[in-house]
């Protein structure tokens, strides 16, 4: 269901929990900001592949190792507007294209758009 950027009634669910506390941060819900999605995935040369999938879709793609466990994830920026429904399509899309590669979306993280939107919750990052 796609929501107005002004409609501050989210769903009841992990997506809306996190955009309700990147609204309460004080970011203007009607301007475009960075979305930072993750990705699990289950080795660095899925993670490359992946990448070059992703990168064209408008995301920009950047993929960390852990240096203690060695587990590699990706984190792919997109620069839009924070609506639930471009969270949760972005989700779904970037899942549609890990499930081949065995990698997962985990979840969406944000500083916002404004100065004061650089509180620590607002990373709600989700898994």
């Amino acid at each position: 269901m796609a929501l107005d950027p002004m409609d501050s009634e989210y769903p009841d669910d992990d997506d809306g929990d996190a955009l309700r506390q990147v609204e309460a941060a004080g970011a203007d819900m009607l301007k475009p900001m960075t979305i930072e999605y993750s990705i699990a995935a289950p080795s660095l040369a899925n993670a490359e592949q992946l990448c070059r999938l992703i990168a064209p879709r408008g995301y920009d793609p950047r993929i960390y190792v852990d240096d203690e466990d060695r587990s590699v994830s990706i984190y792919c920026g997109r620069r839009m507007l924070a609506t639930y429904a471009g969270v949760v399509s972005c989700q779904a899309e970037l899942n549609r294209l890990c499930e081949p590669f065995g990698a997962q979306c985990d979840g969406w993280g944000t500083m916002g758009n404004s100065q004061l939107s650089t509180v620590s919750g607002v990373s709600a990052l989700l898994h």
